[in-house]
Formats: C-alpha cells, structure tokens, sequence
C-alpha cells in the first residue's frame, strides 16, 4: 500500500441517498456489491485509511448500516452543506491531507489517485486534483487537500453552492492557495464515466462485462482503451442526450 510520511492522510467518500437524478442510486448494484461499497472495497485494496461521509438524513441510514456491517469507518453530518461535513469529519479524525472521492464515480482509479498524491507531496502543494483543468473523463476525479486548506475553505465560503461544492471557492480563488492540476494526455474530458442516471448503470455495468470477458483489468488505460476502439462519438457533455452510450454496443 501507498502511504504518506505518519500516513497522514485518507480518502474521504462522499456519499448520499437523495439523487434527484437517479435516487437512491448509491445502493444500486455494480457487479453485485452496492455503488459506494463497489468504491470503497476497491480502494481498500490499495489504501489503508477510508472514511465514507454521508449525512444524518433518515433516507441515509441504510449507509450507516452497511459501512458498521462491511467495518467501513464514517460519519453522520449535513446533507447539503456538504464543505461542513467534511470539516467536522475531519474534526474526528484529524488526517492531515484528505482526498476527495465522489460516490458516482465506480472507476475511481487507485493509480490516478497514488500519481495525485506523489505530486501532492512533492510539491507540498495545498490542493492537488486532475480537475482545475479537466482532462481526464469524467468519473476520473480526485481532488486532495490540506486539513488547513480545508480550514481555509469552510471559513471562507460563504454562499450556498460554495458550502454544497466542497471546493468551489478554492477553484474560484486559486491565487489564495499553491494549486496544482494533473492532466491526462490527451483531453477526454468529454467522456462521462460517472453515474447521474439509470442508463449510466447499465452503461458502466457493460463495460465490466466486456473487461472481464476479455480478462483485462478494471483500470482507467483499459476502461478508455475500449471505449476508443469503438470509434464512437462521444455525447454531449450536457448529459441532454446519451447518444454515446446509446450508440456504444458490446458484443
């Protein structure tokens, strides 16, 4: 496993219930195994401190539940200002450098996320993340910081959609903070991995199918590697239309 000096820092999860989009689509099965767990047991593999943040809504317990049964650590904090949550939770278990993981995002990249923190720690940077510049398709995203630039983010963010977007007001003011981007080579930033709707399920379940039935490995170079031998057009980053997935056939 790869781990900081005093293995001072953790992946934080940020997990919820209530999709406007796709409810309840952290429970939904990918490859058997609920979404988030699907997330966190994959990076468990590779990392040892893992904290699923969800929040004290009812609709939420069902996370709770599953992170005491699976011997997940958490935490119970605020559904919408989720920056709150995450300076609280970091308030319990005082990790120096957190890395930010949403749970829409199943490909999570154990190697994407060990390339994040190698340069974080390099540069001694206070923000770390291949989104400043997105490059990377989505679903790929990391973000990590400094418990002190989280600090300086919860007392600084003041409007709504700052305190909902755990880092929108450091990505607003950069100046304040040594930021660094890490860029894929090539921009894919178009192809959408992640999982905001139903047909994003059954997309990202095909191309598991196709991985293992080709016996590659689940990883970021393979998961882009098939896509792009399809030759497929890539939808609209709107989301308006799933012409690409629709258009993406396995055989």
């Amino acid at each position: 496993m790869l781990e900081s000096k005093k293995n001072n820092y953790a992946i934080f999860i940020q997990v919820r219930m209530s999709s406007s989009r796709f409810p309840n689509k952290s429970l939904k099965k990918i490859d058997g195994t609920p979404l988030f767990l699907y997330i966190a047991n994959n990076l468990k593999k590779h990392f040892k401190n893992l904290v699923i943040l969800t929040s004290t809504e009812k609709s939420d317990l069902k996370i709770k539940e599953l992170c005491q049964k699976n011997n997940l650590d958490y935490f119970l904090g605020d559904l919408n200002n989720v920056l709150k949550r995450f300076y609280f939770a970091n308030m319990v278990y005082k990790y120096k450098n957190i890395i930010r993981i949403t749970a829409d995002c199943p490909f999570a990249d154990p190697s994407i996320i060990k390339r994040i923190i190698k340069n974080h720690f390099k540069y001694n940077n206070d923000y770390t993340s291949n989104i400043l510049k997105p490059s990377f398709p989505q679903g790929f995203d990391v973000e990590m910081f400094k418990k002190t630039t989280l600090k300086k983010i919860y007392f600084n963010a003041k409007k709504n959609y700052e305190k909902e977007h755990v880092t929108l007001f450091l990505r607003n003011n950069q100046k304040l903070f040594k930021c660094q981007n890490i860029a894929y080579q090539k921009n894919l930033s178009n192809m959408r991995l992640c999982i905001d709707y139903k047909k994003d399920l059954l997309f990202v379940t095909k191309i598991i199918k196709k991985l293992k039935k080709n016996k590659l490995t689940i990883n970021y170079q393979n998961i882009i590697g098939l896509i792009e031998n399809k030759n497929i057009p890539h939808f609209n980053i709107l989301n308006k239309k799933n012409t690409f997935k629709k258009n993406l056939i396995f055989t």
